[in-house]
């Protein structure tokens, strides 16, 4: 199973199973779409504005909210892939890791931390 589709999947699960895990791929939806990720968890269309009693089910089969719904995942982990790619792992001598953001942002200990500094910083 490709990476992406696991982190599409990771997604669902958090906005539609009351999965309240912070991954990163969640804290990158919080962040960049927060109003989308609120009516989705409210069980609210964020495109269309209605309630569904079953909501997934709706954003699979309509056309136009099933499209932007995909666009929303494909978003969402393409922002994930840039900053795995923008990061890279240091092992320092004390046995304290760090993860650098490559763009000169700075150092931090984890990726969340990170994550919400490239957040903020990069435009995406």
């Amino acid at each position: 199973m490709p990476i992406s589709r696991l982190l599409r999947n990771m997604l669902k699960r958090y906005l539609f199973e009351n999965d309240n895990t912070d991954y990163l791929v969640v804290i990158i939806a919080k962040h960049l779409y927060s109003n989308e990720v609120f009516t989705i968890k409210k069980g609210i269309c964020p495109w269309c504005r209605k309630r569904f009693r079953h909501l997934k089910s709706h954003l699979i089969k309509s056309k136009e909210c099933g499209l932007m719904f995909k666009e929303f995942l494909d978003d969402v982990v393409q922002v994930y892939f840039n900053f795995k790619n923008s990061i890279y792992y240091r092992h320092s001598k004390k046995h304290h890791c760090s993860y650098i953001i490559l763009k000169g942002i700075g150092k931090y200990r984890t990726m969340k931390e990170a994550l919400k500094v490239y957040l903020v910083n990069v435009k995406h």
